[in-house]
C-alpha cells in the first residue's frame, strides 16, 4: 500500500484515525499563514518529515493547531499510533535527529 500523507478536515476524522488499526503516524503543524507554517520549528522540519515518510510504506497524516484532543502542547510534534493507541511522541527539536528511529521503532 502506498504511504497516506494528507491532512484532517474535519475533528470527526480524528476519531476515525484513532479507531482505525495498523501503524499510523499523526503530524502536528501550526496552521498556514499567508502559504506557509507559521511557526519556524515546523518549517524547519517539514520537507524531512515529508521526504522521509512518503519515501516509506507508512500512513501519515498532517493535524494542524486547534486539533486539541491529542494534547499536544508543541509544535511540531509526531504521534505514533498502533491499533489506536499512542505508542510514542516525537516533539520539536528531537524530530530532525530521530525520525528514521522513531518510524521505523
Amino acid at each position: 500500500m502506498p504511504p497516506l500523507l494528507s491532512t484532517l478536515q474535519e475533528d470527526t476524522d480524528l476519531l476515525s484515525i484513532r479507531q482505525a488499526p495498523g501503524l499510523k503516524f499523526l503530524i502536528f503543524y501550526s496552521s498556514i499563514v499567508d502559504g506557509q507554517l507559521w511557526c519556524p520549528d515546523c518549517r524547519h522540519v517539514e520537507q524531512l518529515v515529508n521526504d522521509t515518510l512518503l519515501s516509506s510504506d507508512l500512513d501519515a497524516v498532517i493535524v494542524y493547531v486547534g486539533d486539541q484532543p491529542w494534547k499536544v502542547s508543541s509544535v511540531p510534534t509526531i504521534i505514533r499510533l498502533r491499533d489506536g493507541k499512542e505508542e510514542g511522541r516525537l516533539v520539536d527539536q528531537d524530530i530532525k535527529g530521530g525520525l528514521a528511529d522513531f518510524i521505523h521503532g
